[in-house]
């Protein structure tokens, strides 16, 4: 029996096992600990998530739904809800949800998550959260995941390349771009500066789906604009779309990629889709992440009955 403080919030909620109503039950899965190996899974799956044990009554519309879908899709398409205190079984390594996040509450549409027979795993919404569902939503949804035409989304990279950019065209590139923010890092040599370059391609990637743009510009046989006090190498810069004029400095540029993001986090001009104003995944993202690691080929697959 694994420890209930695994998935981040302890005790698990008092009804966390008698939550589901027998009717809902007879449609409906539960996600438990029994594994089913990914190369016997033949049938897609459908998997809703939400603080179901903290307000049974008020999220039952959302359950309702999902139950007259899974009557129509039912034969085709494995359906499971649970409480989020479930999501630990995607990753019992310091797999942390936690009640109360302030990127998931009660009032969010419920997290859903469609597995294609071929493994591949698809959010209903977008960057910034999970959409409304709907019957006439979840109906498309369920047609295209059966056809395997929900195309890929929100993808999740390693690194992305960072564009390089010149003296001669820093101020149209910088100060004409009006809908994002922009990072800029100064750097004097790609040899010294080769880790926080690395880091800077990691930042790329978890900010693609940011209102984000982020540039690096060498100053090895130039002065960086007067703007910008680059007088070490390398120097980092965040300025704000609407206060360009005047760039944020990063000061702990060389303590990793963590470090990084928390502090745009925190200066960005809105708070980023994927992130909190601390830095850390939101509750859609994170979940989004662990379910597509456990259907990696070579994974062991959804864990249920």
């Amino acid at each position: 029996m694994l420890p209930s403080s695994i998935c981040g919030y302890n005790p698990k909620p008092e009804n966390y096992f008698n939550w589901l109503s027998p009717l809902h039950a007879e449609r409906l899965n539960r996600i438990t600990l029994r594994s089913l190996q990914k190369e016997k899974r033949t049938q897609p799956l459908l998997l809703m998530l939400h603080l179901f044990a903290d307000d049974l009554d008020g999220l039952k519309p959302w359950l309702d739904i999902f139950y007259d879908v899974a009557g129509t899709y039912g034969n085709k398409i494995r359906f499971y809800v649970d409480d989020l205190w479930a999501a630990y079984v995607f990753q019992w390594n310091g797999f942390s949800i936690r009640r109360g996040d302030s990127s998931f509450t009660l009032k969010s549409p419920p997290l859903i998550y469609g597995v294609s027979a071929t493994g591949e795993v698809h959010f209903f919404g977008n960057a910034t959260g999970p959409n409304l569902p709907s019957l006439q939503k979840l109906n498309v949804f369920c047609s295209q995941l059966l056809t395997e035409s929900l195309g890929k989304s929100l993808t999740i990279e390693e690194t992305v390349k960072v564009a390089d950019v010149e003296l001669s065209t820093f101020n149209d590139l910088i100060y004409g771009e009006e809908q994002n923010d922009i990072i800029v890092c100064f750097y004097s040599s790609v040899s010294e500066s080769s880790e926080v370059l690395n880091d800077l391609e990691r930042l790329a990637a978890k900010l693609q789906h940011e209102k984000i743009s982020i540039y690096k510009m060498s100053i090895q046989f130039e002065n960086p604009p007067k703007r910008f006090n680059a007088k070490t190498s390398p120097t980092l810069f965040l300025l704000p779309r609407d206060q360009k004029h005047n760039p944020i400095r990063c000061y702990d540029l060389l303590s990793g990629i963590r470090n990084l993001l928390q502090f745009v986090a925190l200066h960005s001009t809105e708070e980023l889709n994927f992130y909190d104003r601390h830095g850390i995944r939101k509750v859609h993202v994170e979940l989004l992440k662990q379910i597509r690691n456990n259907f990696k080929e070579g994974s062991m697959g959804f864990l249920r009955y």
